[in-house]
């Protein structure tokens, strides 16, 4: 793996430390018995696989790409946040 390789993955590990505890309580609340809407699924799915692609774009120099995974993946992360706190209030 090379620079940039090495790069995109320690920024998407650091992307990780948003995403774990966003999951985590998600998976608290449907422990709890409560009810999670179906995009909290979707939404939890979906920021690892953006990441994985932002990996790609990264070493591929696609800037704007790039971009654009990484803002999806933390729209991702906030968005389950919120539907697990909406659903605690």
């Amino acid at each position: 793996m090379g620079k940039k390789g090495k790069l995109g993955t320690k920024n998407s590990f650091e992307s990780f430390t948003l995403h774990a505890p966003a999951a985590l309580l998600a998976i608290l609340v449907v422990l709890s018995g409560l009810d999670l809407p179906p995009i909290a699924t979707f939404v939890a799915v979906a920021h690892p696989i953006l990441r994985a692609i932002y990996v790609i774009v990264y070493i591929s120099n696609l800037a704007f790409l790039r971009s654009l995974t990484w803002a999806l993946g933390l729209i991702c992360s906030g968005t389950l946040y919120g539907l697990c706190l909406s659903v605690i209030t």
